[in-house]
């Protein structure tokens, strides 16, 4: 969703200014014709009725790219958070997912929820009370539904504080929560996912511009695997010559650059993989969390006066890849990675930023790499060993569908030189990086 239907969306008074809290609640409860109150009303409704208990007051509201949430104080004691989807099933919309698709990340995030609990010491993770995925009326979509059965709806326990904490931190206290994040994320990293919740999910899971991946490899934590979902990635992404790829509304077809592209990676792909390794250090499959940034994390300061991360949300770009593609890259006001060689690494950097920010932002980065390789040591051989595997893959997972001869040309250019490279090994008597097919 756009930033300006985000602001549509959020309830404003007739000077503009955008309503939270506590007053959004006494306009809800008069009946306000200030827009847009009906959903929130009905989220309210919802919750009294199957929590039992009355709504008493609301002390937070955000309206997000994707959700809009209320934190609520029941009249049994229990604090939550609701949160409601902006996209509806049974409206068209352009800007909407997929029905398939609204209904899929419904049942993942909940199926999520489900298996991170118990991790919950380490991957902070809210408990979700209730849930329901988005209900699809009979009859002809609705330009204007009036309820909100069509979105998703989620209740938690609410977590202690806000995701704004971090802007309120001095310089020590957000290395403290930089060391902290990095330690979740290796936990996230570490976690063993139950077989049952991979074979289910993965494949949907699996980022996709527009056409899903189609595999047809038994799910597994092996190198076979990987090439077979790498190639499946491939297929996906670079179909047919002549047929549409990128936004239908640009018209642009598989062109000769993008098909002669598609073959170089398709063969390049065994080369660019590592042997397995007897603990499973690059096939592990392992949950990613696919936005994993400050503005996804509650904290709070705790007893001693230092910022303490609550809780982790924001699943909605979540997947289950193999190690070697899990990205460790960490959001603040900067995005915090590590470069091919596993070093700390900066991106999304302001073209203006001062040298003394760019000096701490290099220091955040050194912080935060550091603590996630003491907790998750295989990502720096994943890192060293496995860069040129990941360029591919992150390349086809970012492309933003645009001037696909030019990106998937440029990409082609690429696999060749590779090619060429692992041939010349081959013919000078050393051996290539990885086992060649």
């Amino acid at each position: 969703m756009s930033l300006s239907r985000v602001r549509e969306r959020w309830p404003q008074l007739p000077d503009g200014t955008y309503i939270t809290g506590p007053k959004l609640f006494e306009l809800i409860q008069d009946d306000s014709p200030v827009p847009p109150l009906w959903d929130l009303r009905s989220v309210i409704e919802e919750v009294e009725e199957n929590f039992g208990a009355d709504v008493e007051d609301v002390t937070g509201f955000e309206c997000g790219y994707a959700n809009q949430a209320l934190w609520c104080d029941l009249s049994n004691g229990e604090e939550i958070l609701a949160r409601l989807g902006h996209s509806d099933v049974n409206k068209p919309d352009s800007e909407s997912y997929p029905v398939d698709t609204q209904l899929s990340d419904a049942k993942y995030e909940a199926a999520l929820y489900e298996i991170l609990l118990p991790e919950s010491s380490e991957i902070k993770v809210a408990p979700l009370l209730y849930h329901r995925v988005p209900q699809v009326v009979p009859g002809a979509p609705s330009q204007d539904p009036t309820d909100i059965l069509g979105r998703r709806f989620c209740v938690f326990e609410a977590p202690e504080g806000s995701a704004s904490e971090w802007h309120k931190l001095d310089a020590e206290d957000k290395i403290l929560y930089l060391r902290q994040a990095a330690h979740m994320r290796a936990a996230l990293f570490n976690f063993n996912a139950p077989r049952a919740f991979i074979s289910r999910f993965l494949a949907e899971r699996i980022p996709h511009f527009s056409t899903p991946i189609h595999l047809s490899t038994p799910i597994t934590p092996t190198r076979d695997f990987c090439i077979a979902l790498l190639n499946a990635k491939i297929e996906a992404t670079i179909t047919n010559f002549g047929d549409s790829i990128g936004w239908p509304t640009d018209n642009n077809v598989v062109g000769p650059f993008a098909a002669a592209a598609k073959q170089s990676l398709l063969r390049l792909v065994p080369f660019l993989l590592p042997p397995e390794t007897r603990h499973g250090t690059f096939y592990r499959l392992v949950v990613d969390h696919g936005d994993y940034g400050m503005w996804n994390m509650t904290s709070t300061i705790d007893e001693d006066q230092k910022p303490l991360i609550t809780s982790l949300f924001g699943w909605d770009m979540s997947s289950i890849v193999p190690a070697i593609f899990s990205d460790l890259k960490l959001g603040v006001e900067i995005d915090l990675v590590a470069d091919d060689y596993g070093n700390p690494a900066i991106t999304r950097l302001p073209h203006n930023a001062s040298t003394t920010k760019r000096a701490r932002y290099k220091v955040w980065c050194r912080q935060y790499i550091t603590a996630l390789y003491s907790k998750a040591p295989d990502y720096e051989t994943i890192l060293r060993e496995g860069h040129d595997a990941r360029y591919l893959w992150f390349a086809l997972r970012n492309w933003l569908g645009t001037h696909p001869e030019i990106f998937f040309g440029e990409l082609g250019v690429w696999a060749e030189r590779k090619l060429l490279q692992f041939a010349s090994s081959r013919g000078n008597g050393t051996m290539s990086p990885f086992n060649s097919p």
